[in-house]
């Protein structure tokens, strides 16, 4: 429960994270839970996660014109894609 509920909240980061969600999250660490661990495991990825990632990121390309802009609705995408290299793995 504590895992799904620090994802939720980007880590008690987001508006979802309310009073409430505190009190559950201290009810559960009240029945010795090992929060750290769990935070710790939920940032671990596996090899082909990595790689995935890796190959996404290299067909990124970040312009000038993809600095965010102050204004939440900003409509305009802040990355382009570039057609992927051929990587052998």
């Amino acid at each position: 429960m504590y895992a799904g509920i620090i994802g939720d909240t980007g880590r008690f980061l987001y508006d979802l994270a309310t009073a409430r969600t505190h009190r559950v999250v201290a009810d559960l660490m009240a029945t010795g839970i090992d929060a750290p661990a769990i935070g710790r495991q939920e940032e671990e990825i596996s090899l082909a996660e990595a790689r995935l990632i890796s190959d996404a990121l290299q067909t990124v390309t970040v312009t000038a014109a993809s600095v965010p802009s102050p204004s939440p609705r900003r409509s305009s995408r802040p990355w382009t894609w570039r057609p992927a290299r051929n990587n052998s793995r």
